[in-house]
């Protein structure tokens, strides 16, 4: 228990020093979607590279990673979003349908609020404003 208390507490002081995120709570989006079976790694990786690009100038776009799963013929996208409106402003209806007929089914997207987020990379962690609730 001791050993718990101290953890939630380094989180927390860790926390009041962290990088705060300016505009409301980033979003966390998991598109997924039928592949054709059989697809290899490397299959779904020249199909993913060919959409890749259009992601570096998309508007509100934090980070994306591709996702493939080939035993069970699925692929899609995890993406973090500085909001649920930049993530809403990809995933029109024709956004949806030109996928549909790229890929040969409408995507499942899921929406997740992201509140704090860790990043090894830059060995950040990132959380957005209390609001005193």
């Amino acid at each position: 228990m001791k050993r718990l208390k101290a953890s939630v507490l380094a989180a927390a002081s860790l926390l009041a020093t962290a990088p705060v995120f300016a505009e409301g709570v980033p979003v966390t989006a998991i598109v997924s979607f039928p592949l054709q079976a059989g697809m290899t790694t490397e299959q779904a990786r020249d199909l993913y590279m060919t959409s890749a690009p259009q992601f570096q100038e998309t508007d509100g776009l934090i980070r994306k990673y591709y996702l493939f799963d080939g035993e069970a013929a699925k692929g899609g996208g995890v993406y973090l979003w500085e909001s649920r409106s930049a993530a809403d402003a990809l995933y029109t209806d024709e956004w949806k349908a030109s996928l549909a007929e790229r890929l040969g089914a409408e995507p499942n997207i899921q929406f997740f609020q992201s509140p704090v987020i860790v990043d090894n990379l830059t060995n950040e962690i990132s959380a957005t404003p209390a609001t005193g609730e």
